[in-house]
């Protein structure tokens, strides 16, 4: 099992253990997911994983009772009182570091900006009247530009969100 950090986004089921403890689907399954955001002793008694429930299924439903609270299971390995360790949460993906989010955003806005000027040469070359001068080629490529800008723009709008 890797460990988990901060971050990172994970899967916490109500009930582990047994045959059917880690359905995923069926009226069995219970569980939460979404992004561990500290880790230790929470509460009283043992070092627990906070998580920031972004789904939560229960009993095979969808579920928004619990989607934006946050619930604390114990960490992985704490030793349990039915016997053994605990072993309840499991790692969806690793956290995404704000620094790639940041490139990302930064080379979109190049892409974005690559687009805009190949598409003021087109321009300039026809005098700025995009119907003037284009051969059919021509006008697929700078509806093509055209199309950059704005799925540029749209990806911008979505990273700014995050």
């Amino acid at each position: 099992m890797s460990e988990i950090k901060v971050g990172d986004k994970v899967r916490s089921f109500d009930f582990a253990d047994g045959e059917w403890g880690r359905d995923l689907t069926g009226e069995r399954a219970c569980y939460v997911e979404g992004q561990v955001i500290s880790i230790g002793m929470i509460m009283e008694g043992c070092p627990r994983y906070e998580i920031l429930v972004e789904r939560d299924v229960f009993g095979g439903e969808e579920s928004d009772r619990r989607v934006g609270t946050q619930v604390y299971p114990p960490v992985n390995g704490t030793p349990s009182t039915m016997g053994g360790p605990t072993d309840f949460v499991e790692k969806l993906h690793d956290a995404i570091p704000i620094a790639t989010i940041q490139e990302v955003i930064e080379l979109t806005r190049v892409a974005k900006r690559k687009a805009q000027l190949a598409g003021d040469k087109m321009l300039m070359a026809t005098g700025g009247e995009t119907g003037r001068c284009f051969d059919p080629k021509e006008r697929e490529a700078f509806d093509k530009l055209i199309g950059i800008i704005r799925t540029a723009d749209e990806a911008l709008s979505r990273l700014h969100k995050l």
